[in-house]
């Protein structure tokens, strides 16, 4: 290298030094807002020149344009200048878009603040919208919307108990009577828009297709309510109540448990642990798996029930099935059961009816008016208790008092016997027990009154028309008897003159 280049380079360097000076010097006039860093690209050093020269051409800031196919939107590239090019003006930009035809909708502030940041930062800033086209708004006709709510309820679970139950998630909306289901939404005006290029955009009137009210839906002034109780349903036409809830692929994990406050037609299989509960009629067309079955009407399957432990059914009207498996039965109205009773508990408020191989093995019945039969028992065992004449529903509150009026005299006790210990508060301790003694006594003379309430019909019968196996027990209004041989064909009443059981053939 000759010296000449030698004492270039020197002079440089010197100048690079004074030049970070000025820099240094002009920083504070560029940290005001709103001042452009003009004096930066215009700086009188004689080896400015040189040292671009070095590092890269300069050029001055810009900007490029991209505008929508539709011209509703319009997205700007912002670029810094490039050595001692110069920042981009925004009348620069101005300019740019008025040539492009940009003229609605321009965000003229954000402009200034990106064109000041980009000098700034000497940092690109790419796909910024700059301006945006005001759509056109459709006239709408007066029309019917479902309330969004509806749609939208579900049973939320609970994501802070200790284990989450998927039975209880169910995909139906339940309504009660009078319940809003549709407003009436009234005509809208349509708005013009206009696009980035100032061209108007005309609306369009449209006529929304609006759902059409079905059955059990009645109009009001405020729009379509809820006839009845039941579930609501819609489709791309019309929306209805449901009065009966037809379950086709039966109930499951795809249903959750069944609450519902009409009738229940379950097609499909019912998977065990799932709980139903209707106010009207449960009918199912396949082998009912029962967890916890309550009807307000009656329960029908041209099949049977199964259950296991725990498991119950209960109607308040009757109570249709060809078998009764390991399950706890009650039902207001009468029991038709034709073929076989196995290891249940049944309670009825009228009569069990089978059919003419109807069998008992195991368990109790209970029958305020009576039964009829073909076995009760077998050869190898299976013992069964047929009672007979009774209200069981008043036989269950006597027995709900009996152990309350035990629980509170063990709570006396417990009394009684602490006072010596607890001198201090013998006064309270004294009035809890006079206010258990007059409970007690209280639930006595109900339970007194209930019992006169208790023997029915001492006119029912349990009617063999097969064979009663030893150890068949028979009761018909507290009288008692065990059958203690095989008897066949026979008709067990009760003799009132003799508080017996009768045996009479058939």
């Amino acid at each position: 290298m000759d010296d000449q280049r030698v004492h270039d380079i020197d002079s440089l360097l010197k100048d690079v030094d004074h030049l970070f000076a000025v820099i240094d010097a002009e920083a504070q006039t560029l940290r005001e807002p709103g001042t452009l860093p003009s004096p930066l690209g215009r700086l009188t050093n004689p080896g400015q020149d040189a040292l671009d020269s070095l590092v890269e051409p300069p050029r001055d800031g810009w900007a490029g344009l991209d505008i929508s196919a539709d011209g509703m939107e319009v997205r700007a590239n912002f670029f810094p200048p490039i050595g001692s090019g110069h920042p981009l003006a925004v009348d620069e930009f101005w300019i740019q878009l008025e040539k492009a035809g940009v003229r609605f909708g321009v965000d003229h502030t954000l402009i200034k603040e990106t064109i000041w940041n980009v000098a700034m930062d000497r940092q690109p800033l790419e796909a910024l919208v700059v301006a945006r086209g005001l759509p056109a708004k459709d006239a709408l006709s007066e029309r019917w919307e479902i309330l969004p709510a509806l749609t939208a309820r579900r049973l939320v679970l609970d994501t802070e108990a200790p284990a989450l139950d998927f039975k209880n998630q169910s995909p139906f909306v339940l309504v009660t009577p009078g319940e809003l289901l549709a407003t009436r939404l009234a005509e809208e005006p349509g708005v013009s828009g206009c696009d980035v290029f100032g061209k108007t955009l005309d609306f369009v009137k449209k006529t929304p297709r609006s759902h059409k009210p079905g059955e059990n839906v009645v109009e009001s002034p405020e729009g379509f309510r809820a006839a009845c109780e039941g579930s609501f349903r819609f489709d791309n036409g019309s929306f209805w109540v449901d009065r009966v809830l037809v379950l086709e692929s039966g109930v499951g994990y795809a249903t959750g448990h069944i609450d519902f406050p009409g009738d229940v037609h379950i097609v499909g299989e019912i998977a065990s642990g799932f709980r139903i509960r209707a106010k009207g009629s449960l009918y199912s067309s396949r082998v009912i798996d029962a967890t916890e079955i309550v009807c307000g009407g009656d329960v029908i399957t041209p099949l049977g029930i199964i259950g296991r432990e725990g498991s119950v059914v209960r109607a308040e009207g009757r109570i249709q099935a060809k078998f009764l498996e390991n399950v706890f039965v009650v039902s207001q109205g009468p029991m038709d059961i034709p073929t076989s009773v196995l290891n249940c508990v049944l309670q009825t408020s009228d009569k069990l009816v089978m059919g003419g191989r109807g069998l008992v093995v195991g368990g109790r019945i209970q029958a305020q008016n009576g039964m009829e039969l073909y076995q009760v028992g077998s050869a190898r065992g299976g013992k069964a208790e047929l009672i007979c004449g009774i209200d069981f529903t008043v036989l269950d509150k006597i027995t709900w008092i009996r152990d309350q009026s035990l629980s509170l005299v063990k709570q006396l006790k417990v009394l009684e016997t602490n006072k010596k210990f607890h001198p201090d508060k013998a006064v309270l301790m004294n009035k809890a027990c006079s206010q258990i003694r007059e409970k007690v006594l209280t639930l006595s003379e109900t339970a007194r009154d209930l019992a006169s309430k208790l023997d029915r019909n001492e006119d029912a019968t349990v009617v063999v028309r097969g064979i009663a196996y030893p150890g068949t027990y028979i009761e018909i209004c507290h009288v008692s008897h065990v059958v203690s041989r095989p008897v066949g064909r026979v008709r067990f009443s009760l003799d009132k003159h003799k508080n017996q059981i009768r045996m009479d053939p058939l």
